[in-house]
């Protein structure tokens, strides 16, 4: 298993002047970096690919749908638009040398409905989905999706959301990325949140483990993460709340 830090830790638009943290990330002793940007115009990918890979890490591409863009509207446009958006996250990975772009990409975070998603919006999520899977092959790049608690999203906040959702995809480029921060509101146990994720089609569906924001504890890594029981070409990934004074 791999080890990375989520650059949220820092700052939410990750860019050329932050460059100076990659080496202190390595010597932190991690083996890759979660580069988090919400928005490309003027992100420098590729001379980003060339200095992550100048310090020994390995990449891996954040985002989300933020605003109002959503792949489970009723309007056509709006989902064009969040397609649009997840194409161009999908081309910006591959710029940065990541082979995974993880984050919620179903609906915007922070977009409540004060209920359960309906079926056809499901359906409009899997559809919107399902039609970008074209152009993760044709980048190599694979779509972690990312659960998250019912307080930020309403459409897939549990692992057996996630299981659902690609058993319908049934694709190997798309995966899911299992954050234990909203793991612990929404799962009674982790480690069979995980282990369910990992019985479904496509053994390499659980990609990633981004840890809680608090710093790591025992009880939060469950004994399918200790066990390494994902297999070492996952990550391990630390998106750790903001200490004062911050790392630096």
């Amino acid at each position: 298993m791999k080890f990375g830090v989520n650059t949220l830790l820092w700052t939410a638009s990750f860019g050329q002047e932050d460059l100076p943290l990659l080496e202190k990330v390595k010597q932190w002793g991690f083996d890759g970096i979660e580069i988090a940007r919400f928005s490309f115009d003027g992100f420098p990918a590729r001379l980003l690919r060339e200095e992550i890979r100048n310090a020994g890490l390995e990449p891996v591409f954040c985002s989300a749908l933020t605003g109002e863009l959503s792949l489970v509207s009723e309007d056509p446009a709006v989902r064009r638009a969040a397609s649009d958006f997840v194409k161009r996250a999908v081309e910006t990975a591959a710029e940065l040398g990541s082979s995974l772009l993880v984050g919620p990409y179903l609906a915007p975070v922070g977009g409540l409905a004060g209920r359960r998603a309906t079926e056809d919006e499901w359906k409009r999520g899997v559809d919107g989905i399902r039609a970008l899977t074209g152009w993760l092959r044709e980048h190599d790049v694979t779509l972690a999706l990312e659960p998250l608690n019912r307080f930020e999203t309403y459409v897939m906040t549990t692992a057996a959301d996630a299981r659902r959702f690609c058993d319908e995809i049934r694709d190997p480029y798309v995966g899911v990325l299992f954050d234990t921060f909203h793991a612990n509101i929404e799962e009674k146990r982790l480690g069979d949140a995980i282990r369910a994720l990992r019985c479904c089609h496509y053994r390499r569906r659980v990609r990633l483990i981004r840890q809680t924001r608090l710093a790591a504890r025992r009880e939060h890594l469950p004994s399918a993460l200790s066990k390494n029981r994902l297999g070492h070409s996952s990550f391990l990934l630390t998106q750790i709340k903001q200490t004062s004074p911050p790392l630096s």
